[in-house]
């Protein structure tokens, strides 16, 4: 399955939403323990991005392939705001004190997972558009 009209995208990326709150809603209804709803709500959330990136398909992009597992975006210029939007949350989750620490450093460490994915993906997106195929597969260069 590909998702290719952006309101497609949209409504597979509300109704991902939808499950993730709802999700947590019945944790903290008594389903579970109660300070768990947040995590509960944030693990199905971060799942849904991950699987969205794996069926989302830009004008630009073939269908039938998968993506490179680097790969979370059409074009690095998204990838950037997302990143950067990730990031934000991880840094949010920290400075409130609504919740337990250890659910703040779980938030921190989802958000910041997913700007880093994000970041590396746009990076090599960019890589690409320059012309360096080489790029398709990152290697870390030892010296």
């Amino acid at each position: 399955m590909r998702v290719t009209s952006p309101v497609g995208k949209l409504g597979v990326a509300l109704a991902s939403l939808v499950v993730s709150i709802l999700a947590g809603a019945g944790v903290g209804l008594g389903i579970g323990p109660h300070q768990l709803a947040g995590p509960v709500a944030l693990t199905v959330w971060a799942i849904a991005v991950v699987l969205m990136t794996r069926v989302f398909r830009g004008p630009s992009e073939e269908l039938a392939p998968r993506r490179a597992w680097w790969r979370a975006t059409e074009r690095s210029g998204i990838g950037v705001l997302l990143a950067v939007t990730f990031g934000a949350s991880a840094f949010g989750a920290l400075l409130t004190s609504d919740y337990a620490t250890w659910v703040r450093i779980y938030a921190f460490s989802v958000n910041v997972a997913l700007a880093i994915w994000y970041a590396l993906s746009s990076w090599m997106l960019s890589r690409r558009s320059a012309g360096d195929h080489a790029a398709d597969t990152p290697r870390l260069v030892s010296h």
